[in-house]
């Protein structure tokens, strides 16, 4: 379950009173962390991330040649969709006008000038930048909650 999806059973008034973890509580969370479970909150096909790393991949594969020197910039995008989502969405969304399948080489031309647009956007070596910032960090947020009769 997304963070969004149980903010409303778990929100309460500022000035309401902290109630005490059940016996069990930190038995399930220890189990809950040593599983690592992977959650990923689902995207809709029709979202902006998911059409836009559809895109830049179908143009890799079907036409690699045809990037030239975008295809760097294309394997970055990828990357960072999948892992960071730093560009903006009015970028990618520059990257969705049109659907890039192995039958479109008449959209490419399009696409390819799109796909420069956000590279200036971005700069080339965002996603450099990025790894400098973050580094190698990896963050997990365990948040538990024990629903209990009160």
């Amino acid at each position: 379950m997304s963070l969004e999806d149980a903010i409303e059973y778990i929100e309460c008034d500022y000035d309401e009173p902290r109630q005490p973890l059940g016996n069990d509580f930190w038995r399930y969370y220890e189990r809950i962390k040593a599983d690592k479970p992977q959650f990923r909150v689902s995207k809709s096909p029709q979202s902006i991330e998911i059409k836009a790393l559809n895109n830049v991949q179908s143009a890799i594969r079907f036409y690699k040649d045809e990037l030239g020197d975008l295809l760097p910039f294309a394997k970055k995008v990828v990357k960072d969709i999948r892992d960071y989502r730093s560009i903006p969405k009015y970028s990618l969304r520059r990257l969705c006008k049109e659907d890039i399948t192995p039958e479109s080489p008449d959209l490419l031309s399009d696409f390819l000038e799109e796909l420069r647009n956000v590279k200036n956007i971005v700069g080339d070596n965002f996603l450099e930048r990025l790894d400098n910032r973050v580094g190698k960090l990896e963050s997990e947020v365990i948040i538990g909650i024990e629903n209990r009769k009160v």
